[in-house]
């Protein structure tokens, strides 16, 4: 996804278990799955492919699983596919 210079944009980043949810705005959705990746994490690396990034009010935490995501999953995978 391209960004445009001097526009602030909001992005969630979501990992449970071997899957991760990235959203963008609320608008552009991407969900990945990464066989055999853990949880367990020594720091936050954000790489801006070599050209100049600047990040405002980041925020990390651990939150509990929605029980109801298996069904938001694939309500997602499926709006993915129009």
């Amino acid at each position: 996804m391209k960004f445009e210079p001097g526009i602030w944009h909001t992005i969630v980043w979501e990992i449970q278990g071997d899957e991760m949810l990235a959203c963008v705005d609320d608008k552009e959705i991407a969900m990945a799955k990464v066989d055999g990746m853990t949880l367990v994490r020594s720091r936050l690396q954000l790489v801006s492919s070599g050209e100049l990034a600047w990040f405002d009010e980041i925020k990390v935490w651990k939150a509990e699983a929605d029980p109801k995501w298996a069904k938001k999953k694939a309500a997602l995978q499926e709006s993915l596919k129009k």
